[in-house]
């Protein structure tokens, strides 16, 4: 599998797993993902959007992980391990906005949620056959092409 910048792409958001705890400030709920770097307007229905992940964040994917996968899910150490990328595709409607989380440990592992409901892990996937079925402009707004071929030929696996 090749894991390589799509050229003149925005830089991916992503994080090395040097876990560090949330800032909280004043009046704002712990439980809010406050450090998600969202454009100040919204975008486009359709339009991918890159996001910084939270602690919160990871530890919300974990929990999403260990109810599917059990306690000793490997896909639950997204908590301190692992590059994440994490972004947006806009809906109509914040409502609407589908999130995704691509999180590359030993193997890749794959969430998803809708508006501001739950996050829902989707399982692991073995890099050398496909990427997880997130939108390809998903991939190419975290500046990634994955292909298992062809440079440029996006080898998505089937839901």
């Amino acid at each position: 599998m090749s894991l390589r910048p799509a050229g003149s792409l925005p830089t991916p958001v992503a994080g090395t797993g040097a876990a560090t705890a949330p800032e909280e400030n004043p009046g704002e709920s712990a439980d809010e993902d406050e450090d998600e770097e969202e454009p100040e307007e919204r975008l486009a229905a359709g339009r991918a959007w890159p996001l910084k992940i939270s602690q919160a964040t990871r530890d919300k994917l974990a929990a999403a992980s260990r109810a599917v996968a059990g306690p000793s899910a490997e896909s639950a150490r997204v908590t301190t391990e692992g590059v994440v990328y994490y972004g947006v595709v806009y809906g109509e409607s914040e409502a609407a906005d589908t999130y995704y989380v691509v999180a590359s440990l030993s193997r890749l592992h794959f969430w998803t949620r809708e508006g501001r409901g739950d996050w829902r892990f989707q399982g692991d996937y073995d890099a050398r056959v496909c990427a997880p079925p997130a939108p390809t402009s998903m991939y190419a707004a975290w500046g990634l092409n994955f292909s298992t071929r062809k440079p440029g030929k996006y080898e998505l696996c089937r839901e």
